[in-house]
């Protein structure tokens, strides 16, 4: 048959090309004689994105279970469910048969759970276009579009500010029917009408009835309350579906002729805005179950917007006495003995009323009528699960001695606190303690720290089996919330969970769960499948985890090692990646693949006959998608022809081998395809099974060595071993020093060569605190307790500090620096300064002179003699990142504090050279009895600070009532000479204030442009330019002023934008070269999209557990930018003979420091968290030796810390082995990219 290919080009036909040619390949395949079949597997990867996409590998790799493991394509096969609702299908609320079968539809039946008599076994499609959901924090102001494709809300609902769409997000701009003024003002709103609420604090839990898109709930996460908004099935479009993939808590769920899945007394208030449910319809019902589920002495918020102005039916409830709905209204609540406790109307004509629940049942028994009646005492369970709503009052709970309800202890002290609800049993107290602590072990030793889980990824968790709610108890310090199930044939403890402050829900596991499909980032199931198995099959409950799982989710099993045995297979014939850890804990990863292939799996090639012998690894990474949309059809053609005339070659040849062709995403600006984390090619953690596998290939590496290598190490040894310094511990050349007289022996004295030895953990060494917990505290006492060994629990040992320096506890203890309680050290921040607190004190500062305008205009700024860095710890909650620097030792290791703390500090020195940082940098530089004499030596400190203070930067020097006589009662030697020295360089004094505790405070300003020209005395004299190196490395400090920049039209300098804006704005230091510009831009580009798709989702890294991250090689600083909405730090570091890119790095808001990478960083042992590092080590190669660096980076890296290289595929082959003789656990992936992992492994053996 003749066909013109050019005329179907013209008339694009390309799917009939395309069908063509697959036609053609695959009878090739066919008709070729092998001695192998080949397995071919194709996917087209599906994506809507304008970032570039990853170099990511989408097939999952396992580690084998227990025994022989089971094939990865095992016998057990699945189908896509189908239907016009698949995507989006929930088998018991989408029985069409059983809804269309119902006699009545007229209490809300037909949104109530419906259960097809067998649970299907189908899997749900992805949506067309579906990738990783938009992290939390982002994700509650704006989703991706493609992920929930319901535009019908966004039209329903644009004159009410619920959701917008915006590109390719559906936007949320915290509006709603009732939100005319946000609705940050009307939860405040609600609290200034009764205070006694006290979001937070008394009230914790709540429900939001009707919950819109759940705004409300998401912002009372601010408040430290968790909300339970729930509404029925598409009551308006998915807007629970919407609400989940904010990343806020909700479930599906209506008041119809049912119980809600909850205890008796467990809500602190219930909230209703606009919710449209007829509270006082068949006999008050519905209104009776929110008295059932509300707490004694809670609240209900019931709120009207003007919409009901116009409304006939509502307006008669605010303003008709007499109306016959209104008297209804009154009746009831009065007939279950509510009180109106507040009323009251807002600004934007928000009507609002809140009723009280009484504490007894004192008033029901009192009442005239006993209507509704006092329910029997042998009344039901306590267990909501298909029981029909009451129509009778539950007598309210009595305790002990006949005492009435008292309400839990405040938040958060509730969530460790016995609970009211607690079981009367004589052992139950001691259960209740006995398990918190189990799990609080449990979580911190092995969840966070043993297993292949990226918690930095969760935000949606599932404990499916929650017993006491320990496992959520534990996690609360995680920026991520749980639903605690408790089944319904167990134990009952959901009034426990919510007596601590916790949400929960009813459910059987032999069902389908009130959710949508891909809700959720983590199921954890403690030991649950036993009783399952005797009532339905698990594969039934895997379809449905898997349901509810979103693509690149994890599962997390306890459970028997039989159990596990079971599970194993069913996980793997789903595609889901699987780790075993100590025979117990098994952890599945869901991918993306779909039985229709559409999303997922890679192109496998089987290993055909080769002549020559073995034929490396085919590796191409094409997005077919992209190509089409871009329109590169000669391009698509000729790979296809030459992937034809590849096989035809291959197949005439003897001898087997396998390769892998990976379908790697091409980049494009205007898609890219899901991200799937891929599993590691080599695998050596400590979470690993033994394994009859085939050894995985090592993409363009040689052999790996042995994991001891032929590099042997030993301890450092020396009184300051364990906190050793090589650059400032360098005691035989401090000795030579021929002065001290300007704190030379605080600076750097390298030693020759590089020290080769390894630093030793202190004795008890563990984990640190996780953050934000840690800025107020870290270990430190010794705790009788089980032993931590590489990540396991050991049968005995003692726990001792982390940074064992207790002399500043007692050397400051009137100050408020630190105190010393039980374990730990506790940071009440307080200081010298900050009398009043540090929060007041960062107050006053900005009340002193406003235009600071802490985390717009003062973004970066530098503390001087910092302490332990409560001013820099306490100034991130103002969106300021603080540089502090203290010298080494001079109050006991002040700077370890603040690194064991989180909070971002260095050691260094103002002595005779420059400080590591370029030249106007710093907004702000701060001073608080730093004890730096700035006038010495000619007045060259303070000239040093003037050469890295921004112009325009204010200092801001304060001083206690230890310094009124010299600061605030002239005339004093001291004040003369600094007011001197900051006249002569043209300094401004712009604020002098006293506080209320009696510290003083000046605060000066340096100028915009060069006005040192106009001073009467050249002194100090202008520097002359030609002579003068930005870069400060082991620089002299400066006896001249350096003249002010200017721009190339010879305007005087500009401040950087308002943050955050700076951070992507074009930075005022950036090169005025012709292409620099552009070259910024897509810098900014790239790191955003690796960092996104491919290091937080593709890298084998627990980013929750990282809070102090290293850039070794920072560049422009993109990849700390890209890490900007992370709960963490980076410092950037520029190598000293690398191009100076330091001052952009300020100019966007971060921090940074020059360093030389054949020397030891000036910093203690154990201080970072991550290691970052993008092509470092060639220049290093040609100057030193990169094993130097590798004890350097040990050194600094804290035990459960990461390091990140990307490099070359020779530089990789060479630190591999490096790496593991540390005893390193590493994993390789896409030949450019390592990640190790340090242990707690010495030379010693002691760890």
């Amino acid at each position: 048959m003749a066909i013109s290919v050019q005329n179907l080009i013209k008339e694009r036909k390309y799917p009939f090309i395309f069908s063509l040619l697959a036609l053609i390949l695959i009878t090739s395949f066919l008709v070729t004689k092998t001695q192998s079949p080949i397995a071919f597997t194709l996917d087209i990867v599906q994506s809507t994105s304008p970032s570039p996409s990853p170099l990511v590998q989408i097939s999952p790799t396992s580690n084998p279970g227990p025994g022989q493991p089971p094939p990865v394509h095992d016998p057990l096969s699945w189908s896509l469910c189908n239907g016009a609702v698949a995507a989006d299908y929930i088998p018991c609320l989408d029985n069409f048969k059983a809804i269309k079968a119902l006699k009545s539809r007229r209490h809300m039946e037909r949104k109530e759970r419906h259960c097809p008599e067998r649970s299907p076994r189908c899997l749900v499609p992805l949506p067309r276009g579906y990738r990783v959901p938009v992290p939390w924090p982002k994700s509650r102001d704006m989703i991706w579009f493609d992920n929930v494709p319901h535009p019908k809300l966004v039209e329903y609902k644009k004159d009410q500010n619920w959701v917008r769409k915006f590109s390719e997000y559906l936007v949320f701009p915290g509006g709603g029917t009732q939100f005319k003024d946000g609705v940050t003002h009307y939860v405040e709103f609600i609290e200034k009408t009764l205070p006694v609420i006290e979001w937070g604090k008394h009230t914790r839990v709540i429900l939001d009835v009707g919950c819109g898109v759940a705004s409300f709930g998401g912002y009372l996460l601010d408040k430290d309350v968790i909300t339970m908004s729930f509404a029925p099935k598409d009551e308006h479009e998915a807007q629970i579906q919407l609400a989940l993939e904010r990343g806020i808590p909700a479930t599906l769920s209506v008041i119809g002729t049912q119980k809600l899945p909850f205890p008796d007394n467990v809500y602190d208030l219930i909230h209703c805005a606009r919710c449209r449910v007829p509270w006082e319809s068949d006999g008050g019902k519905p209104l009776v179950e929110l008295n059932r589920i509300l707490r004694p002495g809670g609240f209900f918020v019931w709120s009207a917007t003007p919409v009901y102005l116009n409304d006939e039916r509502h307006q008669t409830i605010w303003n008709l006495p007499s109306s016959l709905l209104l008297a209804a209204m009154v009746a009831l609540t009065e007939s279950i003995c509510w009180k109106v406790v507040a009323k009251g109307v807002d600004s934007s004509g928000i009507g609002l009323v809140i009723y009280k629940k009484p504490v007894s049942s004192s008033c029901y028994e009192t009442r005239k009528d006993n209507i509704p009646p006092m329910c029997d005492q042998n009344y039901g369970q306590n267990i909501s699960w298909y029981a029909p709503l009451d129509s009778c009052l539950a007598p309210l709970p009595v305790y002990g001695m006949g005492n009435s309800y008292s309400w839990p202890a405040p938040w958060p002290k509730r969530l460790t606190g016995k609970p009211p609800h607690l079981s009367a049993e004589r052992d139950a107290e001691e259960i209740f303690y006995e398990d918190t602590e189990h799990w609080s072990a449990l979580v911190l030793d092995v969840y966070l720290e043993g297993l292949a889980i990226n918690w930095s990824s969760m935000r949606n968790v599932m404990d499916m089996n929650a017993g006491y709610g320990g496992f959520a108890a534990s996690l609360r310090d995680m920026p991520l919330w749980v639903m605690n199930v408790i089944p319904v044939n167990g134990p009952d403890t959901l009034s426990v969970i919510f007596d601590r402050g916790l949400i929960g829900i009813y459910h059987d596991w032999c069902e389908s769960f009130n959710t949508y499909p891909r809700t959720y980032d983590l199921l954890h199931a403690s030991f649950l499948f036993k009783n399952l198995t005797q009532r339905c099959d698990i594969i039934e409950v895997a379809a449905e985890m898997d349901r509810i799982l979103r693509p690149g989710g994890f599962v997390l099993v306890q459970d028997t090692v039989k159990m596990i045995n079971n599970l194993t297979p069913i996980f793997r014939s789903l595609h889901w990646s699987v780790d075993l850890y100590q025979e117990q804990f098994l952890v599945g990863k869901k991918g993306f693949w779909r039985p229709d292939d559409r999303i997922g799996s890679t192109l496998i090639i089987p290993r055909l006959p080769s002549r020559s012998g073995s034929i490396r690894v085919l590796a191409m990474a094409i997005s077919v998608q992209n190509l089409i949309k871009e329109r590169k059809y000669p391009f698509i053609f000729s790979l296809l022809a030459l992937i034809l005339i590849t096989f035809l070659l291959l197949t005439k040849t003897p001898s087997p081998f396998t390769s892998t062709l990976d379908l790697v995403q091409s980049r494009s600006t205007s898609s890219s395809p899901p991200t799937s984390a891929p599993p590691p090619s080599v695998r050596s953690s400590p979470i690993s099974s033994p394994s009859t596998e085939p050894p995985p290939i090592h993409h363009g590496l040689t052999e790996p060595p042995p994991i001891h290598g032929d590099v042997s190490w030993n301890l450092c040894n020396g009184a300051v071993a364990v906190d050793y310094i090589p650059c400032l511990d360098n005691f035989k050349a401090i000795k030579a020093l021929k002065s001290l007289r300007h704190m030379e022996h605080r600076e750097r004295h390298c030693p020759e060569p590089s020290p080769r030895c390894l630093v030793p953990l202190p004795r008890g060494y563990r984990v640190p605190v996780p953050w934000p917990r840690s800025r107020d505290m870290v270990l430190f006492h010794a705790l009788m307790a089980s032993q931590l060994v590489d990540g396991r629990i050991g049968s005995q040992g003692v726990w001792f500090d982390n940074v064992p320096h207790p002399k500043l506890v007692e050397y400051k203890k009137d100050q408020n620096w630190v105190r010393k309680s039980g374990e730990y050290l506790v940071f009440p921040g307080g200081g010298t300064q900050f009398k009043d607190g540090v929060t007041h004190y960062i107050e006053f500062v900005e009340k002193a002179l406003p235009v600071i305008e802490w985390g717009k205009h003062a973004r970066v700024i530098l503390d001087v003699g910092c302490g332990v860095a409560s001013f820099g710890g306490y100034l991130l909650d103002k969106d300021v990142i603080t540089m502090s620097f203290a010298p080494k030792d001079e109050h006991e290791a002040q700077i370890q504090f603040a690194l064991e703390r989180g909070i971002p500090a260095m050691l260094s020195v103002i002595g005779t050279q420059r400080l590591p940082f370029p030249d106007n940098v710093y907004d702000l530089i701060h001073c608080a009895r730093c004890r730096v004499h700035w006038d010495a030596n000619g007045g060259k400190p303070l000239m040093e600070l003037n050469r890295i203070l921004r112009p325009g930067g204010f200092f801001v020097w304060s001083a206690t009532p230890v310094y009124l006589v010299h600061l605030l009662v002239p005339p004093s030697p001291f004040l003369a000479a600094m007011v001197a020295v900051t006249e002569s360089i043209c300094w401004e004094v712009v604020a002098k204030t006293v506080d209320s505790s009696g510290v003083g405070l000046v605060i000066y300003k340096k100028p915009m442009s060069s006005s040192y020209g106009k001073r009467k005395d050249n002194n100090p004299p202008l520097c002359d330019q030609n002579n003068r190196q930005n870069i400060s490395w082991y620089t002299p400090l400066d006896s001249c002023l350096a003249p002010l920049p200017v721009d190339s039209m010879g305007n005087s300098y500009s401040w950087p934008e308002e943050w955050p804006k700076r951070l992507t704005s074009k930075p005022p230091h950036l090169s005025a070269e012709r292409d620099a510009e552009e070259i910024f831009y897509e810098d900014t580009k790239h790191w955003s999209a690796l960092v996104s798709d491919v290091y937080l989702e593709g890298a084998a890294i627990n980013w929750s557990s990282v809070r102090n991250v290293m850039d070794m090689n920072a560049g422009y600083g993109g990849f700390a930018a890209a890490l900007i909405d992370m709960p963490l730090w980076v410092m950037n570091v520029i190598p000293v003979n690398g191009p100076d890119t330091l001052s952009v790095i300020f100019d966007r808001g971060l921090i940074g420091v020059y360093h030389d990478w054949c020397e030891s960083f000036n910093t203690y042992p154990r201080t970072y968290d991550l290691l970052h590092s993008s092509f470092l080590f060639k220049n290093l190669t040609q100057r030193c030796d990169i094993m130097q660096v590798a004890v350097e980076m040990d050194r600094i890296l804290r035990p459960g810390g990461f390091v990140l290289v990307q490099d070359t595929v020779e530089m990789i082959n060479d630190l591999t082995p490096i790496f593991r003789s540390l005893h390193w656990s590493i994993d390789l992936f896409q030949e450019q990219f390592l990640v190790g992992k340090k242990g707690f492994w010495r030379p010693d053996g002691r760890r």
